[in-house]
């Protein structure tokens, strides 16, 4: 049997060490043991040993190595693999993960994932930014460790799995929409009650607290990358009310947007 993982899914974990880092160990001599929970993406072949257990590796395998389990390799070749080291929240429904999955063809999938934690957790200048890149950061792992609950079979824990992860990738991909919870609930097949109740336990958030999470997120980047009016901003993002997106904006990335604005560009 594949031993399991418990990943609590309420709050937001803490990226420690991310990136697409070398390896080249021989004979199981290096002893890796770190604080933290260690996830892999391989793209080579060889055998990782987890506390002593021996598993076999292909390219577009991933591990998840719990916090102080020793781990020790035998590569063939040198090869390269994604690695994300984080410290997942202590609260929330925990969804039991495997050591051990064989992603196949998802494992692109990861990959992408994968680089875009990565991607938020180096993007951080300003001490706001820093701030609104670890979140961002940590919410993209915790939306991996959604997918690949996803993957697996149906049990008690991952019963509507899919239903949740289409209403956030709904609520990603046009944040400036006005969801609500049944329009929602009803879009993605099941009931708001229980909409509401299963994507809180998965994200550790109300749905209207993503909604707002990924609004904010898109006035970001158009505050940092166009010439847009911060007016516009609002209105692009469903939010037209000056005074009102000034407000939420300020209560999600700590300052106004027009400092947020100057923040970055200096």
């Amino acid at each position: 049997m594949n031993p399991t993982l418990s990943w609590p899914t309420g709050g937001v974990p803490q990226v420690l060490l991310s990136g697409y880092f070398p390896l080249k160990d021989k004979g199981f001599r290096t002893i890796y043991q770190i604080q933290a929970v260690a996830m892999h993406l391989y793209d080579y072949a060889g055998t990782v040993r987890m506390d002593g257990r021996p598993i076999e590796l292909r390219s577009g395998d991933l591990t998840l190595t719990p916090v102080g389990m020793a781990t020790t390799y035998d590569l063939p070749a040198a090869g390269r693999h994604w690695c994300v080291h984080v410290l997942p929240a202590t609260i929330g429904t925990p969804l039991r993960l495997p050591l051990h999955i064989r992603l196949g063809s998802d494992a692109t999938i990861a990959r992408e994932r994968l680089a875009r934690i990565t991607a938020y957790q180096r993007r951080g200048r300003g001490r706001h930014e820093a701030l609104a890149s670890s979140t961002a950061a940590g919410a993209a792992v915790l939306e991996l460790v959604a997918w690949l609950a996803d993957r697996l079979p149906d049990g008690p824990q991952q019963r509507g799995g899919r239903a949740v992860e289409r209403a956030a990738s709904l609520l990603r991909e046009d944040p400036a929409r006005g969801w609500r919870v049944p329009h929602l609930a009803r879009t993605v097949g099941v009931s708001p009650a229980y909409l509401a109740r299963r994507f809180r336990q998965r994200y550790g958030s109300t749905l209207a607290r993503f909604q707002l999470a990924q609004r904010i997120g898109s006035a970001q980047a158009l505050l940092a990358c166009t010439e847009l009016s911060v007016g516009e901003i609002g209105r692009r993002i469903g939010l037209p009310d000056a005074h009102h997106f000034n407000k939420l904006f300020r209560r999600v990335a700590g300052v106004p947007p027009t400092a947020f604005r100057a923040e970055h560009r200096a």
